[in-house]
């Protein structure tokens, strides 16, 4: 909290608590810290304040393919960044560096002489405002469920097969970035939402770096493992994969990239791929159960790669090409859409309307 203090008493700068707990006791005693901390630069924001602020902002066609009700039980943190995107173009307008911090990441003095890891991607993202910068996130890795039960089994050939690549050397719990990304890319409603949304800002010509700011990543237990759950965080793994492809082996930017993406082809040769895995780990499983390795990371390692099974055989790669293509139909509406937000704004600067009575000005 140190470091997000010291960047909050900075001119213009205002830390905003977007609170989308599903308990409104949970979101109570929120609301009750930040108030107790009683700075003008650290403001709650919740669903009452959302729903306030919506009103003021008045009918967006479309916003609601985008966004939804803080504080909804149902997981969707593509709609909620989406929503800090919102935020962040009525608080900054055409431009202004935004702090992407998740709520289970604590900030941390980076090594060497500096001592703000938030000055750090500050800077970065000020020297070139078509830089995403991004910090080193230490302590519980940000894996799936799956991958969670599977890590588990330690030394058995399972914990090196659960391994799935990390490809971006930054993620959306801890990041800086320039808010005409946030009105010129939305992120897609699903699992690894920031990883696409990464990966797309690079193709359109942002530059993805990491600095030396530093966090401490405080993963919550996923001990327990939902079916729907794991549904989410497999469709989630497979269209990463698929974007990461595609963005690593064609010129960004291109029509190409686009087309490539909506083409069933694709994704059928993904699945083949997901089936392979699967059916390695499940020997895996096997070989380590009949060798009496750690039986009780084992079990629910197999249970889990059964219901990953299941899972994978109710997606079919014209699923997957309609999410690419959704996607681009959205990401043209949300530009739409951003430029009318962008546009009332300074409607409301000048004094001809009443947006953003409901949110803090600048100083």
């Amino acid at each position: 909290m140190d470091d997000v203090a010291r960047a909050g008493r900075e001119p213009d700068c205002r830390v905003v608590v977007v609170d989308d707990s599903t308990h409104e006791t949970h979101r109570r005693c929120n609301e009750r810290i930040v108030s107790i901390c009683a700075q003008d630069w650290l403001v709650y924001h919740g669903p009452e304040e959302q729903r306030r602020l919506l009103d003021d902002v008045g009918h967006l066609p479309g916003l609601s393919r985008f966004i939804r009700p803080l504080g909804h039980p149902t997981w969707d943190l593509g709609a909620v960044r989406n929503y800090m995107g919102l935020l962040a173009t009525m608080l900054g307008g055409t431009s202004a560096i935004v702090f992407m911090i998740d709520d289970d990441v604590v900030v941390l003095p980076p090594p060497g002489p500096c001592g703000s890891s938030l000055c750090l991607l500050e800077k970065a993202v000020a020297s070139s405002p078509g830089t995403i910068a991004g910090g080193r996130l230490l302590g519980a890795p940000d894996v799936s469920r799956v991958e969670a039960v599977l890590r588990r089994c330690g030394d058995t050939p399972l914990f090196d097969l659960a391994l799935r690549p990390h490809r971006l050397p930054i993620s959306g719990g801890f990041l800086a970035y320039d808010s005409v990304w946030a009105r010129r890319v939305c992120f897609p409603r699903t699992y690894n939402e920031d990883w696409i949304w990464l990966l797309h800002c690079a193709s359109r010509g942002a530059s993805l770096a990491t600095t030396d700011a530093t966090g401490d990543h405080r993963s919550v237990t996923k001990d327990r493992v939902d079916d729907d759950e794991l549904a989410r965080e497999l469709l989630g793994e497979i269209l990463f994969e698929g974007w990461y492809r595609v963005a690593t082996r064609r010129d960004p930017g291109t029509e190409d990239h686009e087309q490539a993406l909506t083409q069933p082809s694709l994704w059928e040769a993904l699945l083949r791929e997901e089936q392979s895995r699967i059916a390695r780990l499940d020997a895996a499983a096997g070989d380590a159960m009949a060798n009496g390795h750690r039986s009780a990371a084992v079990e629910p390692a197999r249970a889990a790669v059964a219901r990953e099974r299941s899972n994978l055989a109710r997606l079919d790669a014209g699923q997957l090409a309609r999410f690419s293509r959704d996607y681009f139909a959205n990401l043209r509406a949300w530009q739409v859409l951003t430029r009318a937000l962008l546009q009332r704004r300074r409607l409301a600067r000048a004094g001809c309307g009443r947006m953003l009575a409901n949110l803090p000005t600048s100083r």
